[in-house]
């Protein structure tokens, strides 16, 4: 399992200020994402600084999804709307438009607010450990 590929389901950076809600919602993710089992994070002092440490165990599994946040739709749904053709060299605007779909999907089916963006690891390749799709999906209409 790619280390890039559980960092992109963290919104916690180098660098930037510790925040105990920004830790629980990594948590969420990482749980919502597929890719992990179990998840604790550690705060170690280091000068005037503290350092975050992720300890997650992976989960096994037949290939992980590409999609994390997605409770609404399942991974097979959207992938169906992202019009990607997995098997061919895929471009960081193939990507990006996929991003566009996904969004109008939610929009067309009242979601309004939900955004998605994507993570490429190596160029944008077509397997499972190069791409992830992160989707917020936000409050239906008249909600």
């Amino acid at each position: 399992m790619n280390e890039a590929r559980i960092r992109a389901c963290m919104h916690s950076q180098p660098g930037t200020e510790l925040k105990s809600s920004q830790i629980d919602a990594d948590i969420r993710t990482l749980y919502e994402s597929g890719l992990v089992d179990d998840v604790r994070f550690l705060a170690k002092p280091d000068g005037l600084a503290v350092r975050l440490i992720a300890e997650v165990t992976l989960r096994h599994s037949f290939g992980p999804s590409v999609f994390v946040g997605n409770t609404l739709f399942s991974d097979q749904r959207l992938a169906k709307e992202t019009l990607l053709k997995l098997g061919t060299t895929l471009t960081h605007e193939e990507l990006r438009t996929a991003c566009r779909e996904i969004e109008t999907f939610y929009h067309n089916n009242g979601y309004p607010n939900a955004k998605a963006t994507v993570t490429s690891f190596k160029g944008g390749k077509p397997t499972p450990d190069d791409f992830i799709f992160r989707i917020e999906e936000g409050a239906q209409a008249g909600r």
